[in-house]
């Protein structure tokens, strides 16, 4: 069965994709910090004493430059992480190709990939039609707004700047270690961690872009007769304990002929937002019956699955006619081999 050499390039890439998905997490981390830094040195220069009306109205200039920079950060941040995710299961299944007949095969077999960004940059993927910039508007402005409720409580405490300063660089810690005070003077903010909107945001959009690509390359491989959903390793300690089963559990356990369950890749559904669910492949021939197939077909014999992906896919290859990249490579490799004797 060809699903189990391609389970551990998928193993791999989803590997990767996390690793990917922790590193724009810890960048988005270094935003805010890099932002409250920015405001806290602001404060830092203002006039000893109370704060006042009139200087929360000037702070209120830096805090709009600010926050201009955070969401143009926070934009470059996803779109390179974004990126990263949706190319990593054309790596994957382009590696299997070339398990199945070395080099040609995976050159035979690859297609343009569409721009499975589209719709999540453009929000045409989702239901409410907000884009990613729209997103990262809302997830800045969100900071925005919190920034001026501490200024504006800060004036009804009559603190300084210095005291500000200390406020704000207390609100980019974690609410666990923020001091017992803090939340008294700042309750709507008590217990909130600054950064996760945008966390919220990155896990989501990141773990789309690299589900539509996982869809988009089985829908593409004439071998792939469905999409399995496993649950993650995490799901009973996070959902199942605390909150009971939730969809993934319904999708888990579906089967509709396909097998338990299994999808038909166009059909599986989209993963909610912060899902760890993983979605792979099902291939049931092996490697050699594949391998053995396509020579046959790429010989001149008829198949009627290989004839349907060749008429729907056969021009989209950007190496050439995938039958002659086939026959090429084998007449190199033959060549190859009396050469060797």
């Amino acid at each position: 069965m060809a699903s189990e050499d391609y389970l551990p390039l998928m193993e791999k890439a989803r590997a990767d994709h996390l690793r990917n998905i922790q590193n724009v997490s810890a960048e988005i981390v270094a935003l805010y910090r890099q932002a409250i830094a920015e405001l806290v040195k602001k404060a830092l220069n203002a006039h000893k004493g109370s704060l006042t009306e009139r200087w929360a109205a000037e702070y209120a200039l830096s805090l709009d430059r600010r926050v201009k920079e955070l969401e143009a950060g926070l934009y470059d941040v996803l779109m390179q992480g974004l990126k990263r995710s949706a190319e990593l299961p054309t790596i994957a299944m382009g590696d299997w190709w070339e398990a199945v007949g070395g080099q040609s095969f995976r050159d035979a077999f690859a297609l343009p990939p569409d721009n499975v960004l589209a719709g999540i940059i453009e929000g045409g993927f989702y239901k409410d039609n907000k884009g990613l910039s729209e997103r990262i508007w809302r997830v800045a402005d969100s900071f925005e707004k919190d920034i001026g409720y501490i200024v504006d409580r800060g004036i009804a405490e009559k603190k300084s700047a210095l005291e500000l300063a200390r406020d704000l660089e207390q609100y980019v810690q974690a609410p666990a270690r923020r001091d017992f005070d803090w939340g008294k003077v700042y309750p709507n903010l008590s217990g909130k961690k600054v950064d996760f909107n945008a966390q919220r945001l990155a896990r989501t959009a990141i773990n789309h872009a690299y589900f539509l690509d996982n869809v988009r390359v089985c829908t593409e491989n004439p071998f792939v007769t469905a999409m399995h959903w496993d649950l993650s390793n995490a799901h009973e300690e996070r959902q199942v304990i605390p909150f009971g089963p939730d969809e993934c559990d319904e999708y888990a356990e579906h089967d509709e002929g396909l097998g338990l369950g299994n999808f038909k890749p166009e059909e599986i559904p989209v993963p909610h937002p912060q899902c760890l669910c993983v979605q792979w492949a099902v291939i049931p021939d092996s490697l050699e019956d594949i391998g053995a197939r396509i020579g046959a077909w790429a010989s001149g014999e008829p198949d009627a699955v290989l004839d349907e992906w060749y008429d729907k896919y056969g021009n989209r290859n950007p190496n050439g006619d995938p039958r002659e990249i086939l026959r090429e490579g084998w007449r190199g490799a033959i060549a190859k081999c009396r050469r060797k004797w």
